[in-house]
């Protein structure tokens, strides 16, 4: 059979040709119709007033049928042929109130096969049944869905089954769909024109779906997906692929007609409304959705330098999803973008009204993806850096619809490095900052932190040579529109009086904030030579932040410049209140001078040999008035030679120092300075600055910079200590070629004395001595089973233990420990593994506090030793000094377990 429908047609099919069979082909049997009278057939004779006699037929069957369809009416015509049509009816019965069923099973051409069971009652009508389609190829049917939407699917196959009922009666239809079951496997989907799939889905499977077409409900049991693959890419104009999947919606001419509302008209249409009301809108449950090993890559063309981020693998977590108003959802996604860092957010999320309690857990996110959306705006680039972050966020739809959304909980920013994009020069980076007790609202404002701690940082300061700091131009400056010519009248509006909330600002509060082992890297190049200095090992805490007027935060910080000058600055301040408060007092003592020596040289004409400054500041602003006192103290300030600089003073500066210096050669300053900062005429800085050239006051160095020729060039800084391994204080060869270094330049100055002090770090140097203990119990085996072969003045330090001959001299001395040891059964030392016999023996070796000390003393002695063996200096010019505090972190940079060096 050929069924045909053609564009024009308005039946759904029209019958062309009726020959079931080709040419040539002899026809099946054809099955037998059997009529069964029964018991309602009349006998013959009987009257005919009652109802025409029932025929009931057992069976009626219709196998292997063949149907070619050819259908003309979508823009691109479907054809098909169908194979193994078979169609069984039981028990039909033109009795219409009795049941009857159906089977039927089809087989296309492309292998899809469906089958159909059920029966049929026609008086009331009502059909019930089951339906299955197994291998439906998606894309044959192009022809029918191709104009509604924007993409083809390349592939795709769907395996479908359910139960279904349909009844009708006085009261209505009744339409359901039961035990739904769809698996979409292979399905493949690509926008038009492009090379890449952007939809890939393996295997999709909905189970226990149901419908009802009455009460509008679709509700599904379950939706599972495994190992997909989405691609979202966005345009340069905005467009994304996922949201221009079907063709813009026809817009609909309407004419701009006047209609005679007449009272009849209005009555009408009232009881129009009234009578017919709107139907029930559908409502959609999922009780389930299940999303797992997903990737899904996204590409953004939008940036000026394109933007791919992907997260893989991915998965999603729906329960209990249903359109229905106050609804909630359960939803959990897990996804790890760029193989390194992890996210993963879970929680209710309310659809109508929206709102939304999340926990959300980030680790180790990479930020140099997300570089391109803000690499043009800035002037530095981000190298490095992760993001971390776990809390809870809380969303809600207040009932003016706005948001109001709520966070608790913390983040850190990690391993954050940041470069001048002009000089390459390292700009602001960091190990650590972590924001902890987090809690923020946004409707109000309100945010709340218990900590932040910002450890080893390291941030680089740049005075340019036009006098404007690096930090001040690392933000692009966008120029601003261009404005209408012409006169113009500006309008001022009267602006209203500013309410409470907006008088005491934003409620802000920060607990404490830490600063540990910190860095700022100071260079002057607006002068001639650059002047450098680092301000290191800053520390501190800033605590009680807050807003609230009248309620300043402690401030306690602490830094050394270049290692060597202590600074510190205590008191309170209350930078986010409206009106300014500082109490604050600062101590600088220490800074070497001989750094300065280009200042020196172009404000006061001379070099500095030496001399060394400390400041002792106390500033308070209070109702923006500054009162500050100054105090100065310049110790040994020595000039060089004379520097011919057209900026250099005209005052005798070498006879002031003179007369400023006591007979210990130090000059001591008081200098108040008072001000408003409301006066564009003051500057406090500006009057340091003029302190600074009249007394030559501003420079850091450690004391080895003014023989760091002698030490092998540079500053010398290296030079002020030698290190040590970790438990041992013997000076080895690196330690030997710096004292070589240091007795030379001590030679060639007999005035310099020299302190020498031990240092230890302590968990480190503890576990060093317990292996150095260790390795001598071995050295004690090896000597003594040596001693015959051993030469006069071998000593134990320096007797050598190789690789193969380790384990025998490590169970030797396991032996001879006293210790208990682990019996077998007749009661003899069992024989144990490498491992655990160098367990047993470190684990009995006692090692304590009270150790460190010596070692730190037996560090200084072997350097005094080194320094007076090369014989260039008298040991009444090195003086070993007790250490005051055994040392948990290092003294500056390298390790802890060190001898310190300084001169006098």
């Amino acid at each position: 059979t050929t069924l045909v429908r053609d564009k024009k047609s308005d039946s759904p099919t029209t019958a062309k040709a009726a020959d079931s069979q080709p040419p040539g082909d002899t026809p099946p049997e054809t099955p037998t119709s059997v009529a069964t009278p029964t018991a309602n057939t009349p006998k013959e004779g009987a009257e005919q007033a009652s109802p025409p006699p029932a025929v009931d037929i057992a069976e009626i069957r219709l196998t292997d049928g063949k149907l070619s369809f050819l259908d003309e009416s979508p823009e691109q015509p479907f054809q098909t042929k169908l194979d193994m049509v078979n169609v069984s009816v039981r028990q039909f019965s033109t009795d219409q109130t009795k049941p009857f069923a159906v089977e039927a099973s089809i087989k296309s051409e492309a292998g899809e096969l469906l089958r159909q069971t059920g029966t049929i009652t026609l008086m009331p009508m009502k059909v019930e049944g089951e339906v299955e389609a197994h291998d439906v190829l998606v894309n044959r049917y192009a022809p029918y869905y191709a104009k509604h939407i924007l993409f083809d699917i390349e592939e795709g196959l769907v395996d479908l089954s359910t139960k279904f009922a349909h009844a009708k009666d006085e009261h209505g239809a009744q339409t359901t769909l039961s035990a739904l079951t769809t698996v979409l496997k292979s399905l493949r989907l690509k926008k038009r024109g492009a090379q890449d799939d952007f939809l890939k889905v393996p295997a999709l499977t909905v189970t226990q779906g149901a419908l009802d077409l009455a009460k509008h409900t679709v509700t599904i049991g379950e939706v599972v997906a495994s190992k997909g693959w989405v691609s979202v890419r966005r345009e340069k104009d905005g467009t994304m692929n996922v949201t221009t999947l079907t063709p813009p919606a026809p817009t609909v001419p309407t004419e701009n007609k006047a209609v005679a509302a007449s009272p009849t008209r209005i009555k009408e249409t009232q009881q129009s409304i009234v009578s017919e009301p709107s139907p029930s809108p559908w409502t959609v449950i999922v009780k389930k959705i299940a999303f797992d090993q997903y990737a899904v890559r996204f590409d953004d063309q939008m940036p000026p330098q394109p933007v791919t981020l992907i997260a893989e693998p991915l998965a999603l977590t729906v329960d209990n999803f249903s359109t229905e108003k106050n609804s909630t959802l359960n939803t959990a996604v897990r996804l790890t973008l760029h193989k390194t860092g992890t996210l993963a957010v879970s929680g209710p999320v309310g659809l109508d009204p929206f709102s939304a309690i999340l926990k959300i857990s980030g680790k180790n996110l990479d930020v140099l993806p997300l570089r391109p959306y803000f690499a043009d705006q800035l002037k530095i680039a981000v190298t490095s850096g992760t993001v971390a972050t776990e809390g809870n966020v809380t969303v809600r739809t207040a009932k003016e619809g706005d948001l109001k959304v709520t966070y608790t909980g913390q983040a850190a920013v990690t391993k954050l490095a940041t470069i001048e994009k002009t000089t390459t020069e390292d700009f602001l980076k960091w190990k650590s900052l972590s924001v902890t007790g987090i809690d923020v609202d946004t409707n109000p404002f309100r945010l709340a932190i218990k900590d932040v701690t910002l450890t080893d940082f390291y941030s680089r300061l740049v005075l340019n040579p036009d006098a404007t700091l690096n930090v001040q131009g690392i933000v692009v400056q966008t120029p601003p529109p261009p404005t209408a010519t012409g006169p113009q009248q500006i309008v001022t509006p009267n602006p209203s009086p500013p309410t409470p909330e907006e008088k005491r600002g934003a409620p802000i509060k920060i607990t404490r904030v830490t600063l540990q082992r910190g860095t700022v890297d100071f260079t002057d190049r607006s002068i001639k030579p650059n002047y450098r200095a680092k301000l290191i090992q800053l520390g501190g805490y800033i605590s009680e932040l807050t807003s609230v007027e009248g309620k300043p935060a402690d401030v306690d910080l602490r830094a050394t410049l270049e290692g060597v000058a202590p600074l510190e600055i205590a008191g309170k301040i209350n930078p986010l209140s409206k009106d300014l408060y500082v109490d604050l007092a600062v101590d600088f003592r220490d800074v070497d001078l001989n750094p300065m020596t280009a200042y020196s040289g172009k404000y006061a004409g001379y070099t500095i040999e030496k001399g060394k400054l400390s400041l002792g500041l106390k500033y308070l602003i209070a109702n923006r008035k500054l009162q500050s006192e100054n105090k100065v103290v310049i110790d040994q300030l020595t000039f060089g030679s004379e520097v011919n600089s057209p900026d250099a003073t005209s005052l005798p500066v070498r006879l002031a120092v003179s007369l400023l210096k006591d007979r210990n050669g130090v000059i001591t300053l008081n200098l108040p300075v008072t001000g408003s900062l409301d006066d564009p005429q003051f500057s406090i800085w500006g009057m340091l600055l003029q302190i600074v050239r009249n007394l030559i006051a501003k420079a850091a160095t450690a004391p080895f910079a003014l023989i760091g020729a002698a030490l092998g060039g540079g500053s010398g800084e290296e030079m002020n200590y030698v290190e040590f391994p970790y438990g041992r204080a013997t000076v080895d060869a690196s330690a030997g070629e710096k004292l070589k270094k240091m007795s030379a330049a001590l030679a060639d100055r007999p005035a310099l004395q020299m302190e020498i002090a031990g240092h230890v770090e302590k968990e480190k140097d503890l576990e060093g001595l317990r292996m150095y203990r260790f390795e001598r119990k071995l050295k004690v085996q090896k000597l003594e089973d040596e001693a015959a072969q051993a030469e006069e003045g071998d000593a134990l330090d320096r007797v050598t233990i190789a690789q193969e001959e380790y384990l025998k001299y490590l169970t030797l001395a396991y032996k001879n420990e006293s210790f208990p040891k682990p019996r077998n059964m007749i009661g003899l030392a069992k024989d144990l593994p490498q491992e655990e016999m160098e367990n047993l023996i470190l684990t009995h070796i006692e090692v304590t506090d009270d150790d460190l000390p010596e070692l730190a003393k037996r560090r200084a002695q072997a350097v005094r030793e080194y320094l007076l063996s090369e014989g260039k200096l008298d040991a009444g010019r090195i003086f070993l000094v007790e250490p005051q505090a055994i040392a948990l972190d290092s003294p500056g940079e390298g390790r802890g377990s060190r001898v310190v060096f300084t001169l006098r």
